[in-house]
């Protein structure tokens, strides 16, 4: 380009995403990159992502920050990590069945989180531009050399770089901006988003029944009437401390409603899993902040402001290409968390890490073209949570289409702790008892599960669609070449699944 760039890297964006990208590329470029990131909140609160305050679920697996300290010298500890956990427990809608798995995972606190990952990033020489919102991105030759933007709501700005990152949230406005066909600029608000709305509680354990929290797991409890097209969860912050909510899908809450009569919303669905948890009305548990009294909303110094909290999250597979010139995609702005529970940290920190190493080869190359920067499409599709992101889309539709009844039989009679261990582990479960092939196993199948055969049957073509889309996603091409080609053929095993399930 005919002029001086102000950085190597401008990140807009300071949530989980942005900040790891922002490291990764400063340790991998051994320091010499001079890199911005772009801020919407203040210093104080870094990583806000709504009014509400730091909305998440605070659970990661350890395997992520573990990866991170290892491979970009990333060490966090208390308080930002808040609780230890054993495993992960996957819940029946009637209670019955607990699958569980052992796996050790972090509980975080949101809110101070990003402070850590401020105070890492610039140690590594990082600079930050605080309260300042990136509306548009600066285009040349085709190719995106910066971003355009406000700061305080007031004062403009033209920040000029060799490469940009967009890591601004599902609603990214620079996204749309995108010369590129065939960068995804829409996500279907409909079928592909959940709303979710998550709490915070001290209580008191001793009025708690066993099989409903446990201080060492992080629960999530399937169940279709009470969080349709989604799923419940409590996480344990502690001995006494839960993060608890519901994501549902508003369109199969609106067919719900019709079919059982019903009014509910978010919140009295939240209401409901609450006081069937811990006993008590939210109503009440918010009273509670002001006498001290349990069960009471959090209110320590790292839960004021954070204590409940309501979003939209994507549930679909991470956008088909993540790069265009001169630009990538990381985090919510690639439609990152996982499809089947909106999880979306462990994927953001597996982005975040490799965008800034290729972003560090292509400084060193000087090369930010989109076949420079494809390498880090390539690479995230080899990670466990990038081949396996559809997969997740087509299991969370199937789970979808599933009444209670199968869910509480398929989780009893035929999801074994092995599948739950894939599960959690973002591979994908292989049922056994879907397998229909040989006569024999028919007849068994027939004889032992008769009542249940639609069931089955989907599970047998989620299994097949599975393998398939795994090695799929395993065969991304290493050019962008090729890409058109293997996406076409993505949208052919979509297509299939999206029949076979749809919404």
């Amino acid at each position: 380009m005919p002029f001086d760039f102000d950085y190597d890297l401008i990140v807009a964006g300071d949530g989980i995403a942005g900040f790891t990208v922002a490291h990764s590329a400063a340790f991998h470029s051994n320091q010499n990159a001079r890199i911005l990131l772009i801020a919407r909140n203040s210093l104080k609160e870094l990583g806000k992502k709504t009014t509400d305050g730091w909305p998440c679920g605070d659970a990661v697996n350890a395997e992520r920050l573990d990866h991170l300290s290892k491979n970009l010298h990333l060490n966090y500890g208390w308080p930002e990590i808040e609780h230890e956990v054993d495993g992960v427990g996957v819940v029946s809608p009637d209670y019955q069945t607990h699958h569980n798995f052992e796996g050790r995972g972090y509980i975080l606190n949101r809110k101070i989180f990003p402070q850590k990952m401020y105070e890492l990033a610039r140690n590594l020489g990082v600079e930050f531009l605080f309260e300042s919102s990136v509306e548009d991105l600066i285009i040349m030759e085709g190719s995106v050399v910066g971003v355009e933007g406000r700061q305080n709501n007031k004062t403009t700005f033209r920040k000029y770089a060799k490469v940009v990152v967009d890591a601004t949230g599902m609603a990214s406005p620079l996204r749309r901006k995108l010369h590129d066909k065939f960068v995804e600029k829409e996500i279907v608000q409909e079928n592909d988003v959940v709303a979710i709305k998550r709490y915070i509680l001290y209580f008191d354990p001793k009025n708690i029944e066993k099989n409903k929290f446990d201080p060492k797991r992080a629960l999530i409890h399937l169940d279709q009437e009470g969080a349709p097209g989604g799923y419940k969860w409590n996480f344990a912050k502690g001995e006494n401390k839960v993060n608890i909510g519901v994501g549902i899908s508003n369109k199969l809450r609106k067919i719900r409603n019709q079919e059982f009569g019903r009014n509910d919303t978010l919140l009295s669905f939240n209401e409901d899993y609450t006081q069937d948890i811990i006993g008590v009305s939210l109503k009440e548990a918010q009273k509670n902040m002001f006498t001290g009294k349990l069960p009471r909303l959090a209110d320590g110094e790292g839960d004021i402001g954070n204590e409940k909290n309501s979003w939209q999250a994507s549930v679909r597979r991470h956008n088909d290409l993540l790069v265009s010139n001169g630009v990538l995609l990381a985090g919510d702005s690639a439609f990152g968390p996982r499809a089947v529970d909106a999880g979306g940290m462990g994927n953001a920190f597996i982005q975040g890490e490799i965008a800034g190493e290729e972003i560090a080869t292509a400084i060193e190359k000087n090369d930010f073209s989109r076949e420079s920067l494809w390498r880090y499409n390539y690479e995230y599709n080899q990670t466990k949570a990038g081949r396996n992101a559809a997969v997740w889309e087509v299991f969370r539709r199937f789970l979808q289409k599933q009444p209670n009844r199968e869910l509480n039989y398929g989780m009893k009679k035929i999801v074994r702790p092995e599948d739950i261990s894939k599960f959690v582990q973002s591979d994908y479960p292989e049922f056994e008892e879907a397998d229909e092939r040989g006569l024999g196993n028919k007849l068994k199948i027939l004889i032992k599960h008769g009542r249940h055969l639609g069931l089955l049957r989907d599970l047998a073509f989620f299994e097949e669609k599975a393998i398939k889309l795994q090695q799929h996603y395993k065969n991304t091409p290493e050019s962008f070449k090729e890409y058109p080609e293997w996406r076409k053929e993505l949208n052919m095993q979509m297509n299939e699944a999206f029949e076979r399930f749809p919404l």
